[in-house]
């Protein structure tokens, strides 16, 4: 460090002028330079010299100091962070960038009287924070700051009344994360920059300043999250999806969407540890159902499958700052409709076989076999299996599991042998049945007997709505199959309708077949009115109505379902209910019987 005297100011010989370099000095009349120096601080300069003094100041463009313009020097220390105030004024003033130079005079003769020495303390300071982003939150934020035998747990922390020069500073580091710092001295702009891996710093703790020292804490392990759930949902069902995280103080979430766009709908919201969230389907089709896991500090996994990282990847996903989670991070699930299924009510069920109707939870009544007038629901009999969806058998429960087995086989061929001989029975002619063939037709004993021996090879058509009424109407058809194109109806409890359908001589043909346009609504009101028997199948038609059978259905070689609604949640596509009062109109000569009494002539 350089001292310079003046001979001719003997007032000053012998004090501290501070370090710079001394320059020629312009002062008005009357006054003289004393001395005239740079200095790079202008607080050092004002603790040294009081009065007037001729004086060049270099104020330091990082100090928040500078003015653009020349003001008392006593105004310009009380601005500045409230410096001592001397005595001294401007005289003149030099202003270039961030430079100002100051040349103060004084009156010989004065005495200048020496400021207070200079601080020989600094301040350490700064917080604790998870990266990237420098989030103050846990645990970064409760970790232990430690100064020799001074520790601090807060955030911001703060030291004070350090002694200057070199010092070191450490902190505490939680399983699984790694630490390291960034450091300012008198400044705290220097953050963005690299940060400096360790536990600990050392450096200059400036007299007088402070430093600026952060903590910057990175999780080892990234966060990762399955999830779990149905793959194959019926559209509008319920369907409950789980997210398992891992690493994820943050929490984890669950999204769902399409798969033909990225229409994202959140599930289950970010939530801390395993949790399950019910969701449905509201369109068939391919979805994606994914799980986020958040990690500290921005660090973030995700199971979008139009990632980059994904056989799928879209180049418009939005990925940036998203990690791929694990293997099972995302589900493809397929959602179809409901499907079709049947219902009885109040009659009995048999079925040498399985038996199955996928009833729906969202089923209006989720019985296969309903309560009837009496009260109860009819007894179902199988042979094998029996599944009834998301629904059960009955309100009671009538289900029997057993083998059955009947004397005789109720086909066209034994009940036609039922009839007598001499019985009339009105022949069909054409291959088309309808209301105006039967009110062509002869009553026998009340009863109206028509048959259709198919021997043209043309199968039997019903080409219009019929109302039997109050009629009794009992039509055999053989060697060809009945296409039931219209609806079928009757007064209840007064009206009888009964089809059966025999096969050929070679066990062809013998088939009931219900056209689709044969539907109605779901309601009280049926399609078909009767009992219908088919020697062959019993086809309800391939059709997006519902068929309501009121009456009977017997199908020896099976009963078709083939009825799928556009919409299955609530009712179903086949509705057979039991008619008592058929088998109470049904004809008694058809009925089994040992012994026909009969008077003859002698």
């Amino acid at each position: 460090m350089k001292r310079f005297f003046i001979v001719s100011v003997m007032v000053l010989v012998g004090m501290f002028l501070g370090s710079g370099e001394i320059k020629a000095a312009a002062c008005g009349s009357g006054q003289s330079c004393a001395k005239e120096l740079t200095v790079r601080n202008v607080y050092d300069c004002a603790l040294h010299f009081s009065g007037d003094y001729c004086i060049e100041i270099y104020y330091n463009p990082v100090l928040p100091c500078y003015q653009s313009s020349c003001i008392a020097l006593t105004d310009r220390y009380t601005a500045c962070q409230g410096w001592p105030v001397g005595a001294s004024t401007f005289t003149s003033c030099v202003l270039s960038g961030h430079e100002e130079t100051h040349t103060c005079c004084y009156t010989p003769g004065s005495t200048p009287t020496p400021g207070p020495s200079p601080s020989t303390k600094c301040t350490i300071q700064g917080y604790k924070g998870l990266t990237p982003g420098f989030q103050t939150i846990e645990p970064a934020s409760s970790q232990t700051v430690t100064l020799g035998t001074t520790s601090r747990t807060s955030n911001p922390y703060t030291f004070t009344n350090v002694n200057s020069g070199n010092r070191t500073v450490s902190v505490s580091v939680p399983e699984d994360y790694s630490v390291g710092y960034t450091a300012c001295t008198n400044s705290t702009t220097c953050h963005e920059g690299e940060i400096t891996s360790g536990l600990s710093w050392t450096g200059n703790c400036p007299a007088g300043g402070y430093v600026d020292l952060w903590w910057h804490y990175t999780p080892s392990l990234p966060p990762s999250c399955s999830v779990s759930g149905s793959t194959n949902v019926i559209v509008g069902d319920d369907v409950s999806y789980c997210v398992d995280p891992s690493d994820a103080p943050l929490g984890a979430e669950i999204w769902k969407s399409p798969q033909t766009s990225q229409s994202w709908t959140n599930v289950r919201p970010k939530t801390v540890g395993y949790g399950c969230n019910t969701t449905s389907f509201n369109q068939v089709g391919t979805y994606y159902v994914v799980c986020n896991a958040y990690g500290l500090v921005g660090s973030q996994c995700s199971g979008n499958p139009w990632c980059p990282w994904s056989p799928v990847a879209l180049p418009e996903a939005s990925c940036s700052g998203w990690v791929d989670c694990t293997a099972n991070d995302v589900l493809v699930v397929n959602v179809i409709s409901l499907g079709p299924w049947w219902q009885v009510k109040d009659g009995d069920v048999f079925t040498g076989g399985n038996i199955s109707s996928d009833i729906p939870s969202t089923a209006s009544n989720p019985f296969f076999n309903l309560e009837g007038l009496g009260g109860f629901p009819g007894i179902v009999n199988y042979n094998g299996s029996a599944d009834f969806g998301s629904g059960s058998v009955s309100s009671i429960g009538w289900l029997v599991n057993s083998p059955f087995s009947i004397g005789n086989k109720y086909s066209t061929s034994y009940f036609e042998k039922q009839i007598p001989a001499d019985t009339y029975i009105n022949t069909v002619s054409t291959n088309l049945f309808n209301n105006g063939v039967i009110d062509a037709g002869q009553a026998e004993d009340g009863i109206y007997w028509f048959k259709y021996d198919g021997s043209s090879g043309l199968d039997l058509s019903i080409d219009s709505d019929i109302n039997v009424g109050s009629k009794k109407v009992v039509l055999i058809v053989n060697n060809v199959d009945l296409y039931i194109n219209y609806k079928i109806d009757l007064t209840d409890g007064q009206g009888f309708f009964m089809v059966m359908v025999g096969k050929d001589s070679e066990g062809n043909k013998g088939n009931i077949y219900v056209d689709p346009s044969v539907y109605g609504s779901a309601d009280d009101i049926a399609e078909l009115k009767g009992i219908y028997l088919a020697d062959g199948s019993f086809y309800t038609g391939e059709g997006d109505g519902q068929l309501h059978i009121k009456g009977s259905v017997a199908g020896l070689d099976g009963i078709s379902l083939q009825r799928d609604l556009s919409d299955n949640s609530s009712n179903p596509a086949e509705f057979i209910e039991y008619d008592p009062n058929q088998i109470i109109l049904f004809p008694k000569i058809l009925k089994t019987k040992k012994i026909n009494w009969k008077e003859v002539a002698p």
